[in-house]
């Protein structure tokens, strides 16, 4: 019999799993979920507006639905299924309630930020509709408010109201073209290193006898350099959406200060900071900057209300987890990070502080020389 689904991965040369994931996510049934769950926001949106309880009820609602497709489709492999586009859609439909609640407050209570995303009027069903499937953000992210998205599709980032007498334009279409092609092509570019990476140090080596029979410092280095490489194909996948994304001219924020417009308003990844990194924390602030932005808006900032900075460090993290799904690394891995993070800004406070002993008390040290010296001058 004709399998449709193998043919096409066959000739396009994808998995079969990511095959189906496409199609179901254009035609399949799984596109209930979103849908489901775009229904849902509005309808709660629509009859409690931008309330507490609203957000409360869209939170908890959105969270337990993709934590349940977690627990009923996860496999003990790496899963390309629904859930993917979902836990993105997650936090563009949360963060809609969270920006309605801030519209309704007073804006002197507000953020610099808030201020800035807050609704101040109810998005209509095609406007959420719209900005939940916005097809380059839809499956891998990034993450953007809806106010920039309405900003965007009502003209605002192309031209401005200069005295309310006439439009001029701000940045012109073309102007994003050759900015969205260049990302789109050092995604490709990372595309390629991880095809290449993965087929030179594949998945199983790792878990092989070969691989434990290695020196240990080398071990480390492999292990490293196939943890940097696997990370590679987010790289690409954010790259080429964020290329997207300036391409439709979504992702304008402003101009420099020579004039030029910047197109980093829906950057996920600093190429340059997390190729360079010298510090866990350079990864943290270069890699899916969009999603940590978003916990750190909506979730961290909000937690300062407990009076304790660890306590919304771990509560936020913990929700990252849950987040990202049910298997024990997930959880393991983000408990890693805040040790890592308090132990790597302890060990460098340590090293800076014996730097500047060290120093002072080199000064301290040719001081008494001079001192001395200019004593024995003095009596001669």
């Amino acid at each position: 019999m004709f399998n449709i689904v193998s043919f096409l991965s066959e000739h396009l040369n994808v998995p079969e799993a990511a095959t189906r994931l496409f199609l179901s996510i254009l035609v399949g049934f799984n596109l209930f979920h979103s849908g489901l769950a775009v229904y849902t926001t509005y309808g709660i949106l629509k009859y409690l507006g931008g309330s507490s309880l609203a957000v409360f009820i869209i939170f908890v609602f959105n969270i337990v639905y993709l934590f349940c497709g977690y627990y009923l489709t996860s496999t003990g492999g790496y899963d390309i299924k629904w859930t993917m586009p979902q836990c993105v859609l997650t936090l563009r439909l949360i963060g809609i309630a969270f920006d309605m609640l801030d519209g309704q407050k007073p804006e002197e209570t507000l953020s610099l930020q808030q201020k800035q995303v807050a609704l101040k009027d109810h998005p209509t069903f095609l406007e959420i509709a719209a900005f939940s499937y916005f097809p380059a953000s839809f499956i891998v992210g990034p993450q953007f408010s809806m106010k920039r998205y309405l900003d965007f599709v009502q003209g605002r980032y192309t031209s401005i109201n200069t005295d309310g007498n006439f439009i001029v334009q701000e940045i012109e279409i073309r102007d994003s073209i050759i900015p969205g092609i260049f990302q789109m092509f050092l995604g490709i570019i990372y595309m390629i290193l991880h095809q290449l990476g993965t087929w030179y140090i594949p998945h199983e080596y790792i878990l092989s006898m070969e691989f434990r029979q290695q020196p240990f410092l080398k071990r480390i280095f492999i292990i490293g350099l196939w943890g940097h490489v696997n990370l590679y194909k987010y790289v690409s996948c954010w790259l080429l959406a964020e290329g997207v994304c300036t391409i439709f001219g979504l992702s304008y924020n402003g101009r420099d200060e020579k004039g030029r417009p910047l197109w980093n308003g829906c950057t996920n990844i600093n190429v340059l900071k997390f190729e360079t990194a010298t510090k866990f924390k350079h990864y943290i602030i270069s890699f899916n900057i969009s999603t940590n932005n978003w916990c750190a808006e909506y979730i961290y900032k909000r937690l300062k209300v407990f009076g304790s900075i660890t306590c919304s460090q771990i509560l936020t993290l913990l929700f990252l987890a849950v987040w990202h799904g049910v298997h024990s690394g997930y959880y393991f891995c983000f408990f890693l990070e805040f040790i890592i993070m308090y132990a790597e800004r302890d060990v460098i406070f340590i090293l800076i502080l014996s730097v500047l002993i060290f120093v002072v008390n080199q000064n301290i040290g040719e001081a008494r020389e001079i001192t001395e010296i200019v004593r024995k001058s003095s009596r001669t």
